[in-house]
């Protein structure tokens, strides 16, 4: 079972969960409509180099006072990177496990595989075995574990010809000084993820409000209130009690000003950083990257398991690194 701690922070079991909306919201409401603006996009594909923003660095103000987790508010500057146009997908992610199979590392496999109404994925564990369920070929790859977000940046950054920015599987090392040198794909630092989801905005939620009505929140978002696929006369009493909700396909919704899509709901997504409820304080003016140890990683960005205040900006989550979830996937960066 879920169980949830201060400052927005939670853990689950060494399996994957499936977070009852419940608990979710009851934890949101402590710690921390469906207006569908954007029909036509172009999603991610599955092959070629991935769609990436070109990002340039600058001087923000990290945090808010809503959480202690986010306190103090800090001024931090960021150099200048590229980033994901989109959550990766389940398309994209199948290349990978085809590729290298899905190998086992800190305890736990790169993806659970449960089949269930939320995993795109099918198949394995053998390269070669793996297959994506119809129709959810472009939504966000979910139940990856922090290793098996890091072990696809590796991979990608050799298919491409980069640089890889971690070590050896089992040995993926933890020194920023090293993965800022390299030209590879790698998972964004907190700060980085944060200056690039707020697009130079200082409201709560990066289109400019602190207070937007569900309306609005739904023109950007996939979030809770309206993340359901019509499955309202399907009903498991057992599965959440409020409808069929789930992750959508990629870029549905408004993008910031930076041209990111769902960087607010769908799926949270995984940071490099270790988690400490207490960096802020103590963290550096330029490009901070966490503490140098910890047994939690950082999450941002809410979910579609999310209330509305998980989808600020400024909202910071954690997750032990070799655990899953149904909502949870990652978007990578490279160094400009």
């Amino acid at each position: 079972m879920s169980t949830f701690l201060t400052g927005g922070v939670f853990m689950n079991t060494k399996i994957y969960i499936v977070i009852t909306g419940l608990l979710l919201l009851i934890s949101f409401m402590t710690a921390c409509g469906s207006d569908t603006a954007v029909t036509s996009v172009t999603t991610p594909t599955p092959t070629g180099m991935p769609s990436m923003v070109s990002i340039t660095g600058g001087t923000f103000n990290m945090g808010s006072t809503i959480s202690t987790s986010e306190q103090p508010v800090h001024k931090v500057t960021v150099s200048s990177f590229r980033m994901f146009k989109y959550e990766v997908t389940n398309s994209e992610y199948l290349l990978f496990l085809n590729s290298q199979g899905n190998q086992t590392e800190g305890g736990v496999r790169w993806i659970n595989i449960v089949e269930d109404y939320y995993q795109g994925i099918r198949g394995g564990p053998d390269a070669g075995t793996f297959s994506v369920k119809s129709g959810y070929e472009s939504r966000p790859v979910v139940y990856v574990s922090w290793y098996g977000a890091v072990a696809y940046c590796n991979w990608l950054s050799e298919r491409h010809g980069l640089t890889p920015c971690y070590g050896p599987i089992n040995n993926r090392g933890d020194d920023p000084s090293v993965w800022r040198t390299l030209n590879g794909y790698r998972l964004p630092a907190e700060a980085e993820w944060e200056y690039a989801c707020r697009g130079g905005n200082t409201a709560d939620y990066y289109w400019g409000e602190s207070s937007p009505s569900p309306a609005s929140i739904a023109k950007y978002s996939w979030y809770w209130d309206n993340a359901e696929e019509g499955y309202e006369n399907e009903v498991n009493p057992n599965d959440h009690g409020a409808g069929k909700r789930n992750c959508h396909i990629a870029g549905q919704k408004l993008p910031n000003a930076f041209g990111l899509y769902d960087m607010s709901g769908n799926v949270w997504e995984w940071c490099s950083d270790w988690n400490s409820t207490t960096y802020y304080g103590v963290s550096p003016d330029t490009n901070p990257a966490g503490p140098g140890s910890g047994t939690l990683r950082v999450m941002r960005g809410g979910s579609w398991h999310s209330t509305s205040e998980f989808c600020r900006s400024a909202c910071r989550n954690c997750l032990a690194p070799d655990y899953y979830l149904n909502c949870l996937g990652f978007r990578p960066v490279r160094n400009y």
